[in-house]
């Protein structure tokens, strides 16, 4: 999809594509382009849709490092548009500046292993526990021309298995 509109000055960025529910897309796609991450469909007509994009304070995406095993909660800094931060990485996990971060895979919007950034800071607080990770995105978010948007096949199944716990 080609995009037609996108912000990255406002605190809940977006960006408008020229595909939508005629091209097959539907809210909670993913979006990606050649270098990583781009964000997650939110709203669709006939032929567009609106995509919360990863410059969004809102939005968290599931992470993890490329070769470990441990994994965390990805948010935008909110300053610069190729910063972010990865949270919940126990400090007993080691953590190197240069390691490259890559989707989770736990989430119906990315597979596994998608590339996102390369760790540029980590700060250990001794009393808090957790790593303080700072991310330099391979993806401009401020440059976008045209993204991929991902279908997972087994969302249906998969939410159906998550929203049936418990009962």
């Amino acid at each position: 999809a080609r995009v037609i509109k996108n912000s990255y000055h406002l605190a809940r960025n977006y960006l408008v594509i020229n595909k939508g529910s005629s091209d097959g897309i539907s809210p909670d796609m993913g979006v990606i382009n050649a270098n990583g991450i781009v964000g997650i469909v939110n709203q669709v007509t006939t032929n567009y849709a609106s995509v919360i994009s990863i410059l969004n304070n809102e939005l968290r995406i599931n992470a993890r490092f490329k070769n470990k095993t441990s994994f965390g909660t990805l948010r935008w800094s909110g300053v610069s548009p190729v910063e972010m931060f990865l949270d919940d990485i126990v400090s007993m996990y080691p953590v190197a500046v240069g390691d490259t971060i890559v989707s989770g895979g736990m989430s119906a919007y990315y597979p596994l292993g998608i590339p996102i950034g390369e760790v540029v800071d980590v700060k250990t607080p001794l009393s808090q526990g957790y790593h303080q990770i700072k991310v330099l995105l391979f993806n401009d978010p401020t440059q976008l021309d045209y993204v991929y948007v991902i279908e997972n096949l087994d969302v249906d199944e998969i939410n159906k298995l998550i929203n049936n716990q418990g009962k």
